[in-house]
């Protein structure tokens, strides 16, 4: 609609002053003129819109990886708050709060009636000392000893009708406040130990340990 418009806009005074050929003349040329610039224009729009879509999923890709990282930043946050809470609990027991030495009046009496792994004061530090494995150290120690002393508070056990499968033993140091505990699986051993001098297993633990620790 707009070209008869505009041809009629340009032609009108040029084709009072011009012979019919030379109006058809005009006419052409203008013509042309016009389609030329409606291609170019069309051409120009072709990349806007290309770049919009582009951009239109950009923005999409964006939102749903925001979603599914959501639950995963969630997640990590209340592992943090977890392991904050665990820290707490060690720096309480650790800064006095705790008293050791109540612990050598359990010699003689076994961990499960006593409470030795899951009340303070060593509920928080033996924790904190094997993490994800306490479930697999309880297991461990299922059939276990009575806590005995050596210079050192220890207690040895293993799994149920499985010691070849599955032992572990604690080592305390009441005076310096430090933990050793040690699993023994198919015949290898693994040891968790506080931070400075490692401790020296008594003669019995020694022992408990050879007979089950793969040669």
């Amino acid at each position: 609609m707009w070209r008869p418009l505009l041809l009629a806009a340009i032609g009108l005074p040029l084709l009072l002053a011009c012979s019919d050929e030379q109006v058809g003349k005009l006419q052409q040329d203008a013509s042309a003129a016009i389609g030329v610039a409606g291609n170019k224009l069309q051409q120009a729009s072709a990349p806007l819109a290309e770049i919009k879509q582009q951009a239109a999923t950009a923005l999409d890709k964006a939102g749903t990886l925001a979603g599914e990282l959501q639950p995963k930043v969630q997640q990590q946050v209340e592992e943090l708050k977890q392991q904050a809470g665990v820290v707490r609990e060690v720096v309480s027991a650790w800064q006095g709060k705790g008293d050791w030495t109540v612990l050598e009046k359990q010699v003689g009496q076994y961990p499960r009636d006593s409470g030795l792994f899951d009340k303070p004061p060593l509920a928080a530090p033996l924790k904190a000392l094997l993490g994800k494995d306490l479930a697999k150290f309880k297991l461990f120690m299922d059939t276990q000893g009575p806590l005995q002393q050596d210079r050192l508070l220890f207690v040895t056990g293993n799994k149920r009708h499985a010691a070849q499968d599955g032992a572990a033993y604690l080592l305390i140091d009441v005076s310096q406040r430090k933990l050793e505990a040690g699993l023994i699986e198919n015949g290898l051993l693994k040891v968790y130990a506080s931070e400075g001098t490692p401790l020296q297993p008594p003669a019995e633990v020694r022992t408990f340990i050879g007979n089950l620790q793969r040669q």
